[in-house]
Order: structure tokens, then C-alpha cells, then sequence
């Protein structure tokens, strides 16, 4: 789409909700009119005095130019269109309907759809917080931090892989079109590379300084000493050493000098210490965050004539629909700032707008958010030379222009996300299809017969290896009413009659889960209470957690004992049961992580899983 016309579009945009839509809808009508009736001379000609141009065109800034962007051209007492190449006229057609779309989207909510005083006390917070992520960026601009920056990488390295990426002539699709990536493209891929699986380390849980090679877990937050808070760890985890009961400090810093040095953490530190060496290379980067808990780095690049999304934790270039699409989130508010702006890219990883403003309104007014911003700029850039505003304020039109088009659909797989524990990614909601094989369709009841409450019960016997579920006949083979599962295999001990679930030999993790989902039903049909009932057995150093996760929450079960929900799962439309195996000692580390451990001989025939969900009308 050509960017020639955006000028005229702004002017349009800035006008009252009124205006604006009674100028563009009637422009959107003319165009449509010509390239729909190219016979029809009444489409081609305005009468300047008459009531129409008068009212709701002439007093709306950006309209009239608008026209004569169109082709239009003033003759006497009219307006006419004579031109025979209706590209012009194509191109702000498309203009004016992203345009009326942006602003459908920004409306400001009524008093009545939203409590007034809530919604003050949350922009309040947005406020504290994008404000304190604005300060932050500016640490990316000491020249001495730079400099040490610039002395752990690998630039001879990385040089010349960008080279060898460049004798491949890879591509950057923008809304312009499509061009090659150049020699700083190029470094910025060998730069997440090496940073993801090199320089950088992803740490669910630190180790035992005691015994190095113990796992420790998450156990309570603790006070950061002075000299954690020398280097901004508001934050500090304590975790318990599973072998010695140990007490291992993770303070979380967000001192970027101090992650050159410790090179590792989560996705906050990841994000924070790549922008630093970005900038440090010379490169152009923003810091963006996600109010629903993710950052990484955006990087201009120059071939492209675009920000370009990069995210170390996932090695992922110019993927923004990777959040939702691929992890599955559900995104509001995702702000980039650099030392020169802060800025609103939302729409650049958003493929769902509808759902995304309802989300927002519940955070923020929209109008509020764009004055906050305006503000936060206007003080940042009051003592920019005029050269530095223009080639801000010529991005920005690009970028608007960017953010407003309908999203091409890509034919690119997004994946879950990557990094972190499995079970602390799956109850983050961000698994995705990543990590999980062999996927199948959830229990579902065909059918509600209300308007009181129904039963669903799904028992699994290991010895017989088969279930009984109240929703249909009984199924044979543990993973027939499996809906997802990775590395997971039914053992049998002939020798030993015990029958089990293990990871598969070669696995260093294991993965199951049980899926019941109520969506297809009516939507008033929820689940009302659940119990269940999980066992594992596990021998030296094996571990396998439950988690139970509704669409609301994630919830940890307690092993051999019937744990019973209402409160927790009240209202929900899907219940799913997972089961993470790992850990273990030797050639059989497999062997010590078990699911549904029995005898084959016994004569007892007792489930050893079992699953009961009340659901039923609101």
C-alpha cells in the first residue's frame, strides 16, 4: 500500500468521533460511487457551496485534502474527478476504511458498561507501569555500560555468520512489500542465536550452592539485601533444596550491568540484558512489555523500513502473532519504549481485535490511554532538535499505517512456548501444541438434558489397562481417553506382575493429559464441583507433579488422595488433569517416575485414577 496519502488520513483521525466519521464515511461513498459506476458522471462532480461539502467536508480538517489526494481537482464551483488511473482513489478508499475500522476501536466506554472508579484505580496502576518501564530503558543508553556490553560478545563470530546468512539472500515482508535482509539484519539473527543458546541460560530454579547437583523448588519470596537492591532485585524467590533443605536465594535483578555477569534468569531478564547489547552494537531497539506478563525487544530494521519483533527466550524473529496464535494468550496492552518513545504496538501482535478492546476496556480508557502517552513523549522529546522529531514523526506515520492494516495471515506454525518448566508453562496457559504429541479430542458429553445438574465419572484400572467413563461404553488402552501425551509408554513387569506408565527410555521428560470440555454445549452449562483422584510412585530422585487446570486456574493435587474442588473450578468449561514425569538416577531414570503402579495379580480391581465433574446451568 502506498504511504503518500497518510497524511491527509492523520488529519482525518484527529478530528472528534463526529466529525470524523460523518467526513470519512461520506469520502468512503464517493470513492466507492466512481470505481463502482465509472460511466456515471454525477459520481465525478461536487457542487463546492452545496449543503453537503459545506457541512461535512469543508469544516473537518484532512477532508478536503482527502479529495484532491483522490484525483479530485477544484474547477469554478466544483470538485471533478477526471482522472483516467484510479489508483489514487483505490489507495484512499483502503486508507479511509482502515482508518473508519482504527477508530471503531478506540471509542471511549460509557459510564454505565464500566465502573468509573475501577477503572480510574486501574489506569492509575497502567500508568505507574508503563512510566516506570519508560525510565527503565534509558540504563541502554550509558556509554560505559555499552561498552562492557560490547566486550562479551563474539563480534569476529557472529560477523561471519551474518555473511553466510547474507549469501542466502533471506527475506522481510513489510506492508510495502518484500525486501532482502541486510548485513544488520543478518547480525541481529546471529545475535539471538548465540544469546539464546550460548550466552544466556533459562533458570526455572537455582541450584544448590550445598549439593550442586540437587534440584531445588520454589518455596517463599524473601527480603533483598542491600546489595540486591544495588542492582534493582525489588524481588527475590526463596527455594528449598530437595536434598539437604537448603534455602537458595534467586533475586530477580533488573540491573542489566549485573546480568552480564550472572547470565541468566527468566524472560525479564532475558529481554533486559538483549536489549542492552543491542543498543550496544549501535542498533535501534525497543523494550516491549506485555501487560500479561512477557518482554522482549523490538530492533528498526533499515532493509525493511520497520520495527521488527525479536524475543531471545525463543530465538524468534519477526513472528509478533506468536503470543497468541502459538502460545495461545490473550493479550491487552503491549507498549515498546526506547530512549526516544514510548509507543502503543498492541495491533502488531493482535489478531483479534474484537476480543482484544473488550480486554482493554476492563484496563483503561482508550482516550486516557493515548493522552498518558502523548504526555509521557511530549516530556521525553522537549529538548529534541527539529531533525530528530521529523525522522520520529515520519516512522510514526509508518508504523500507524502498519498497525492499522488488516493482518496478512501467515502460513508460519507458531509453536507453544519453549522456554520454562512444562508444567510452568502449562499453567501459565502457554504450552500451546509445542511441546505435546499425538493430540486427541477432549471427553464431551454429547449432549445436556438440564435443566438440574449431570455427572461425569472417568476411572482408569491400571491392571486391566482400560477405563470406565459414564459417557459412553468402556474404552481398553490407557491412552485411548488421553488428549495429549509426549514420551509416555505402558509398562508391564512380567517377572515383578506390577503394570504401569513410564516415560519412554530414551526421555529425559514425560507428559499426560486428561482433557473434559463443555464448550460445545450451551454456554450457560458450567462445571459446578470436581474430585479427583491421582496416583504415582516415584524412587530416587523422580519426580512427577499434578496439576489440574480449568480455563480459570491452575491448581496442584496431592498424590493418593481424593481432592475435591467447588469454589476453585465454579463456572468453568473445560477441566484438564496433567501429569509431568522427570528426573531419576542412571540408565533407568525412566524407570523412577510412575503412573498408576499395581499389581497384575492382585485381586482388588480399584481404579487408580479417578476423575468426577458435577456440571450444569449457571
Amino acid at each position: 500500500m502506498d504511504l503518500k496519502n497518510l497524511d491527509c488520513i492523520l488529519q482525518l483521525l484527529a478530528n472528534s468521533n463526529e466529525e470524523f466519521t460523518k467526513a470519512a464515511n461520506l469520502l468512503l461513498r464517493i470513492a466507492r460511487n466512481i470505481l463502482n459506476n465509472p460511466s456515471v458522471e454525477k459520481y465525478r462532480s461536487i457542487q463546492i457551496g452545496g449543503k453537503t461539502f459545506m457541512e461535512s467536508l469543508l469544516p473537518v480538517d484532512g477532508a478536503v485534502q482527502c479529495l484532491l489526494e483522490m484525483g479530485f481537482e477544484e474547477a469554478g464551483e466544483r470538485f471533478t474527478y477526471q482522472k483516467a488511473d484510479d489508483s489514487d482513489l483505490k489507495n484512499v478508499k483502503d486508507l479511509l476504511e482502515i482508518a473508519i475500522k482504527q477508530k471503531q476501536y478506540t471509542q471511549p466506554q460509557s459510564s454505565s458498561s464500566v465502573d468509573l472508579a475501577s477503572l480510574q484505580k486501574s489506569e492509575a496502576q497502567t500508568y505507574s507501569k508503563l512510566l516506570g518501564h519508560f525510565e527503565h530503558v534509558l540504563v541502554y543508553e550509558n556509554a560505559a555500560l555499552q561498552a562492557k556490553a560490547r566486550s562479551v560478545i563474539p563480534l569476529d563470530k557472529l560477523s561471519e555468520k551474518a555473511n553466510d546468512k547474507l549469501r542466502d539472500n533471506p527475506q522481510i515482508t513489510s506492508i510495502t512489500g518484500t525486501a532482502s535482509l541486510d548485513y544488520e539484519d543478518c547480525m541481529i539473527l546471529a545475535l539471538l542465536e548465540w544469546f539464546k543458546f550460548e550466552f544466556f541460560k533459562w533458570v526455572d530454579s537455582p541450584k544448590c550452592g550445598n549439593c550442586t547437583k540437587s534440584k531445588c523448588s520454589m518455596a517463599t519470596m524473601l527480603s533483598p539485601t542491600d546489595e540486591e537492591r544495588k542492582w534493582g532485585a525489588g524481588r527475590v524467590e526463596g527455594h528449598r533444596c530437595a536434598n539437604c533443605g537448603a534455602m537458595v536465594r534467586f533475586p530477580r535483578y533488573n540491573n542489566p550491568e549485573k546480568l552480564l555477569e550472572t547470565r541468566g534468569g527468566r524472560c525479564g531478564e532475558w529481554a533486559n540484558c538483549f536489549t542492552l547489547l543491542c543498543r550496544s552494537l549501535g542498533y535501534e531497539a525497543r523494550h516491549v512489555l506485555d501487560l500479561t506478563d512477557h518482554v522482549w525487544t523490538e530492533v528498526y530494521s533499515k532493509s525493511g523500513q520497520r520495527w521488527v519483533h525479536c524475543d531471545p527466550c525463543e530465538n524468534a524473529y519477526d513472528k509478533p502473532l506468536l503470543y497468541e496464535k502459538g502460545w495461545g494468550k490473550k493479550l491487552s496492552l503491549l507498549v515498546a519504549a526506547s530512549c526516544d518513545e514510548i509507543v502503543d504496538v498492541s495491533r502488531r501482535y493482535n489478531h483479534d481485535w474484537d476480543g482484544m478492546r473488550q480486554r482493554r476496556a476492563s484496563l483503561f480508557r482508550e482516550e486516557w490511554l493515548e493522552n498518558a502517552l502523548k504526555n509521557m513523549n511530549t516530556q521525553r522529546q522537549r529538548f529534541f532538535t527539529p531533525s530528530q522529531k521529523s525522522l520520529l514523526e515520519s516512522r510514526k506515520r509508518s508504523e500507524i499505517l502498519e498497525l492499522m492494516s488488516p493482518k496478512v495471515e501467515s502460513k508460519m506454525a507458531y509453536g507453544g512456548r519453549t522456554t520454562g518448566s512444562v508444567e510452568w508453562r502449562t499453567a501459565r496457559g502457554e504450552i500451546g501444541t509445542g511441546a505435546i504429541k499425538d493430540c486427541e479430542k477432549a471427553m464431551c458429553p454429547k449432549r445436556y438434558s438440564g435443566p438440574g445438574d449431570e455427572d461425569f465419572t472417568l476411572e482408569y484400572f491400571s491392571k486391566s489397562d482400560e477405563y470406565r467413563c459414564s459417557l459412553e461404553v468402556d474404552r481398553s488402552g490407557w491412552d485411548s481417553l488421553v488428549y495429549a501425551k509426549s514420551s509416555v509408554r505402558r509398562k508391564e513387569e512380567l517377572d515383578w506382575k506390577m503394570a504401569y506408565l513410564a516415560r519412554a527410555e530414551s526421555s529425559d521428560e514425560g507428559y499426560v493429559c486428561w482433557k473434559f470440555d463443555l464448550k460445545h454445549l450451551d454456554e450457560r452449562v458450567v462445571v459446578k464441583r470436581c474430585s479427583v483422584k491421582v496416583e504415582s510412585t516415584v524412587y530416587e530422585s523422580g519426580s512427577v507433579k499434578w496439576i489440574l487446570c480449568t480455563d480459570k486456574n491452575s491448581i496442584p493435587l496431592t498424590n493418593c488422595k481424593i481432592s475435591s474442588f467447588e469454589k476453585e473450578v465454579k463456572g468453568a468449561r473445560t477441566v484438564s488433569i496433567h501429569a509431568f514425569l522427570r528426573g531419576g538416577v542412571g540408565d533407568v531414570a525412566w524407570q523412577h517416575t510412575q503412573l498408576f503402579r499395581t499389581s497384575t495379580r492382585s485381586g482388588k480391581d480399584e481404579p487408580q485414577f479417578v476423575v468426577k465433574i458435577k456440571y450444569g446451568l449457571r
